[in-house]
């Protein structure tokens, strides 16, 4: 398991369903999660649903370095879920390209 808290941030894509990506960004020193889709469909009420998961996450993550480890620096378990305007995607077929290109 990797130590969280040496970490500034964390930048990734997030598959949805079968073939669509999307970006998630976490800033764990500024306490920000932020959500994008390239389509941009739903967009609020996805960084809701997946910030909560991560936040879920975050506090098993220190219950179960707790347990595993003597000394363990705590990672935050509350976050603001922030939105973005940003470009969309402009067809239905280059998502990936996308995050990638964004999550530069």
């Amino acid at each position: 398991m990797f130590d969280l808290s040496n970490f500034q941030a964390i930048i990734g894509p997030l598959r949805l369903a079968s073939s669509h990506w999307t970006l998630i960004f976490v800033n764990l020193r500024e306490r920000t999660f932020l959500f994008m889709d390239p389509l941009g469909v739903d967009e609020l009420t996805r960084t809701t649903r997946y910030g909560k998961l991560w936040e879920k996450y975050t506090d098993r993550y220190n219950a179960v370095r707790k347990a595993k480890t003597a000394f363990f620096v705590k990672i935050p378990t509350v976050y603001e879920l922030q939105h973005v305007r940003h470009e969309r995607q402009t067809d239905n077929r280059t998502c990936g390209i996308w995050v990638m290109l964004v999550g530069i």
